[in-house]
C-alpha cells in the first residue's frame, strides 16, 4: 500500500516538474518572437547567428529549447504512463540531452555580461539552462530503482546530438558569404566552422581539425554523460532491450 503510495506522488511530481519545464520553455521560447531584438543577428564572435535567418521563431532551433522541450514533453508523458518502461528510458535519454546543455552552457556560454543585466536574459538563462535542468536530474533520481538501460538508451542521445552538429553545419555552409562575407550563420558561437571553439587563427590544418573535434565531442559527450548517470543511481543495465523490463514495473505496481 505504503509502495503505492509512493509511486503515485512520484507521478505527481513528474508531471508537475514536466508541466513547469514546458511552461517555462514556451514562454521564454515565444519571447524571442515577441519581443525580438535584431541585435541577436550577429554574434559576440562577429558571425551572424541563425536568427538572422529565422528571425525570432529561430529560437526553437536553440539545441537548449529543444532538450528542455524535449525534457518537459517526456516528464509528463512518464508520470501519465508510469508503467511504460520506454517512458522512463525516454526520460533518461532527456536528462542526458539536456545535461548537455547544463553543461555546455555554464562551461562556454555563461560569461556573456550581456545575459546577466537584462532581467529577461537573466531569468532566461537561469531556467533554462540551471533550473529545468536539475528538475530531469531530481526526477531521475525518483525512479532510478524503477528503470532499465540498454544500448540503444546510450545510443539515441548520441544520435540527437550528432543530427544537430550536422544541421549547424548544414546551416553554415548554407549562408556563407550570404549575410555577412566570409561567414557563415551559427547557432552558437563555438560551433562556427570556420572559428571551432572561439579559433580566431587562419591555420586551415588547425580549423579542419577543430571542426572535426566538433563531430567526436557531439558524439563522446552524452555518451560520458549516459554512463556517469547510470553509475551516479546505480540504474540497472540489461544487454537485451525488454527482456525482464516489465518485471520492475510488475514489482512496483504490487
Amino acid at each position: 500500500m505504503q509502495n503505492k503510495t509512493t509511486n503515485k506522488n512520484i507521478r505527481w511530481w513528474l508531471f508537475g516538474f514536466g508541466l513547469f519545464v514546458l511552461l517555462t520553455t514556451l514562454f521564454y521560447a515565444f519571447s524571442y518572437v515577441i519581443w525580438y531584438d535584431p541585435k541577436d543577428e550577429l554574434n559576440k564572435t562577429g558571425a551572424p547567428t541563425h536568427l538572422a535567418v529565422f528571425k525570432g521563431w529561430g529560437s526553437f532551433l536553440y539545441y537548449t529549447y529543444l532538450s528542455n522541450f524535449l525534457l518537459g514533453f517526456v516528464l509528463i508523458i512518464a508520470g501519465v504512463l508510469w508503467t511504460n518502461m520506454y517512458a522512463k528510458k525516454a526520460l533518461f535519454i532527456s536528462v542526458v540531452s539536456i545535461t548537455m546543455t547544463f553543461v555546455v552552457y555554464w562551461a562556454l556560454l555563461s560569461y556573456q555580461k550581456s545575459t546577466w543585466t537584462n532581467p529577461l536574459n537573466a531569468t532566461r538563462s537561469l531556467i533554462t539552462h540551471a533550473i529545468n535542468p536539475i528538475l530531469g536530474f531530481v526526477a531521475l533520481s525518483l525512479i532510478r530503482k524503477e528503470i532499465i538501460v540498454t544500448k540503444i538508451t546510450f545510443t539515441i542521445p548520441v544520435l540527437i546530438s550528432t543530427v544537430y552538429t550536422i544541421f549547424a553545419m548544414i546551416l553554415f555552409f548554407a549562408t556563407f558569404d550570404k549575410i555577412i562575407q566570409g561567414r557563415g550563420a551559427v547557432v552558437y558561437g563555438f560551433l562556427d566552422f570556420k572559428n571551432p571553439y572561439f579559433y580566431k587563427g587562419n591555420n586551415t590544418g588547425v580549423i579542419i581539425i577543430l571542426d572535426f573535434l566538433l563531430y567526436v565531442v557531439s558524439m563522446i559527450t552524452p555518451l560520458l554523460f549516459g554512463i556517469m548517470w547510470k553509475f551516479i543511481y546505480k540504474i540497472k543495465y540489461q544487454k537485451s532491450n525488454l527482456k525482464n523490463a516489465t518485471k520492475i514495473n510488475e514489482n512496483n505496481m504490487s
